[in-house]
Formats: C-alpha cells, structure tokens, sequence
C-alpha cells in the first residue's frame, strides 16, 4: 500500500473522529498544539522524552456536566532513532499518555505540583517551589508534593482530595498519575501507554472497523472524565443523589445524541437492542460506569 493511501485513510479516520464528537458538542483536532503544562511538567522532570521532544496526534475539548470545560491531549515522546534493527531500549521513549486540563472550583495564585514519589531522589525544591508534607501515610507512599505557597497548597490538597486521588491512582487508568495546580487549572499527566489512546493513526481496515475503535474511544473518554472530575468538584442543592442522577442524565443524553449520529453512518442500518453494533459488548461503560462517578466533595 502506497503512502498517499495510508495518509488518505489517516485523514479520513481524523474526519470521523471530528463528525463523531461534533455531534455530542465536543471539538476533535489532530495534530494538536502542546497542552500548556507540557513544557513545565517537563522542565520540572515529571514527564521526559529521550529526544526532549513530544508529538500531540490529537485534542479533544469540550463541555462536560454543569457547564464544566476539559481538553484531553494525547501526548507521545519521541523516541531516539534506532542504531540497528535489534537495539532495545529497556528505558523507554519517556511519556506516553493523556494530558488533561480541567477548571479548578477554587481560584489560586501559585503553583502547586503532585510528582510521583522517587524515594530518596526526591528534591528537597523543584524550581524555587518548597516540599509540602502532608499527615496521610498512603498519599505520602504515592505523591511528594511542592509549592510555592504552603498555605494555598494544603487548601487545594485536602484530607478529602488525597483520599480521592489515592483510589483513583489505584484503578487501571490511574496509574503513574501526577499534576499541577497552574493558572487557575487543574493540569494532570497520565502515563497510560497504549492502553488508552483516542487520537492516533492507524491504517484503518474498512468503515466498520474503524466506526466501532472509535465508539469505544468516545466510551473510554466519558468514562475518563467522569473519574478526574471527581477530583475537584462539589456538591450541589440535589446532594450526593441529586448529582448522580443529573450527570447520568446528562451523559446518557450525549450518548443518545452519539447513538442518531452512528446509525446514521452505518451502512446496513442493522441494529440491536437500540445499541450501535459493537456497542452490546461495551455498552457498560456508558451505563453502570456513569452512576456517581462523579461524587463531589466538599
């Protein structure tokens, strides 16, 4: 197969992408700009490349419940070319994942970052920014923390939130989790390997294959948002259950929106239970996976 086909269908695939999100309201673009906390995070050696470089294959922003905003970037480094055809790199490339940016429920001044936990090479500073130390043995095992205001970071880092970001940090998608407190945004880094990807090339089979990676793409990003934003949410009037009803509400009614779309692009018309085929065997993830992840705290 030539190239100029694989770029063809490269480009259809990214096409699809767009329409497919377009119509729960959220924008898709490949490639993308780097996130904002790319080159700080970097800088402060929470993420790395071998080659100090970073490829964006895609972004994704949006509008989630309650009016909140999100992008998700799906960022890769760049690994250094190989020597010769069986050269093996036990280190790795660098950085591999999702960079996440989300609005933060209070407002801030400083910065305050959440690095992964590197033991007796941990810095006592990270670029003027002092270690934070905290009461919870669990976080402390995790996470060191650094600020340039002591005060403001345990208010953004409380007994509440630590023990959120502990469970989340344990569930398949949470692993090697840090972030940044930045600009009035709640930034997160997730190194997910190839677990997780939403925006990268392949050289797609047929239309049908490419539908269903795409669907369950959108599935895993909904399912994704949901998690974080338990991070840094509140309650409502409607409490805990008034919250889980509403969000369940809401993007159950974006997955309907999805659903018209998909029908709409499948080219037999074939269905099962109201689902877009490929869906049955996932549909779990839209549904039971919906109800309060998004538990606010005070």
């Amino acid at each position: 197969m030539n190239l100029a086909l694989n770029q063809n269908r490269y480009d259809n695939l990214h096409a699809l992408r767009r329409e497919v999100y377009a119509t729960i309201g959220w924008d898709y673009r490949a490639p993308s700009l780097p996130p904002d906390a790319l080159l700080p995070m970097q800088a402060w050696r929470m993420i790395s490349s071998q080659t100090g470089l970073f490829k964006c294959h895609g972004a994704l922003k949006g509008t989630g419940y309650n009016g909140q905003t999100f992008s998700i970037i799906d960022v890769t480094a760049q690994a250094r070319p190989k020597i010769h055809e069986n050269q093996f790199d036990i280190t790795g490339p660098g950085f591999q994942g999702v960079m996440i940016s989300l609005p933060h429920y209070t407002s801030f001044m400083g910065r305050t970052i959440i690095a992964k936990d590197k033991g007796a090479f941990n810095p006592s500073t990270v670029d003027l920014m002092k270690r934070v130390g905290f009461a919870s043995s669990e976080f402390e095992r995790i996470f060191e923390v650094y600020s340039d205001d002591q005060v403001e970071a345990r208010d953004l880092i409380t007994p509440d939130f630590m023990e959120r970001l502990n469970k989340f940090s344990n569930e398949v998608l949470g692993h090697n989790l840090q972030c940044a407190f930045l600009a009035g945004q709640f930034h997160i880094a997730l190194d997910i390997d190839d677990t997780f990807q939403f925006a990268h090339d392949y050289a797609p089979v047929n239309f049908e294959r490419t539908r269903k990676t795409i669907i369950a793409e959108v599935g895993t990003v909904c399912i994704l948002l949901e998690k974080l934003q338990t991070l840094q949410s509140r309650i409502g009037q409607g409490g805990e259950h008034g919250a889980d009803k509403a969000r369940k509400a809401f993007y159950l009614g974006k997955l309907e929106q999805l659903a018209d779309k998909v029908r709409a692009l499948k080219p037999d018309g074939h269905w099962t239970r109201n689902m877009p085929e490929g869906m049955e065997d996932s549909h779990y993830l839209f549904c039971d996976s919906l109800k309060g992840l998004l538990y606010p705290r005070m």
